[in-house]
């Protein structure tokens, strides 16, 4: 016990024990909001940059950035896709309202635009997957992590979600893809350090991970 009376822990008891899972929910449920707060749905590489930065803080070290292609689709659009069609918008929407919106599907651009999330292991974290909503076209998509095929990692396999509603999203890996590296988003900043620090305080405020 220390001089104004409160228990000191040990060093032991100070230590936090920490679940890769827990703080990665946590990450997804608390964190996105705050970033939410400053930046603007489509922030996917200071997202990404972000969420690794916490994830390093709690001691989850195996995780890294992948540049993916993304196809998100509506219920219409994504039961043509599953029937092996070829990707026809124009034609389709006019008869059932088919809608998808394509980021870096066929390959990521230069000057850079495509989409980046966090590869762990087997799951893919998506902290900015809800840019790609679109209410009008009953497509509504949250952050979250998902377990991916073996293969996607290093671009050999895609991963398709579907979600209960019938959308899906849809994604490709580009593993030799740097092109996002030069963006102010990937240098973080003074409000991504400040953002960092929120959503920590947050993970931690939840109890321990």
């Amino acid at each position: 016990m220390n001089r104004d009376g409160f228990e000191l822990m040990t060093p032991e008891q100070a230590a936090v024990i920490v679940n890769p899972d827990e703080v990665i929910r946590r990450l997804i449920e608390l964190g996105r909001p705050i970033m939410l707060q400053h930046w603007a749905p489509d922030s996917c590489v200071a997202a990404t940059r972000v969420g690794l930065d916490v994830l390093t803080h709690y001691g989850i070290n195996d995780a890294h950035e992948v540049s993916v292609g993304v196809l998100a689709l509506n219920a219409p659009a994504a039961i043509h896709m599953a029937n092996g069609e070829a990707i026809d918008i124009p034609k389709w929407n006019p008869i059932d309202g088919s809608w998808a919106v394509n980021c870096a599907w066929l390959a990521p651009t230069n000057p850079w635009k495509g989409h980046l999330v966090i590869l762990r292991q087997d799951k893919l974290i998506d902290l900015s997957l809800d840019q790609w909503s679109r209410p009008a076209y009953n497509m509504v998509f949250a952050a979250g992590s998902f377990e991916v095929p073996v293969g996607f990692g290093p671009g050999q396999a895609e991963f398709h979600l579907s979600l209960p509603n019938g959308t899906a999203i849809w994604y490709k890996a580009w593993p030799d893809d740097q092109g996002f590296q030069p963006s102010p988003d990937w240098n973080a900043g003074p409000l991504a350090d400040q953002i960092r620090t929120e959503v920590i305080a947050a993970i931690d405020a939840g109890g321990q991970a």
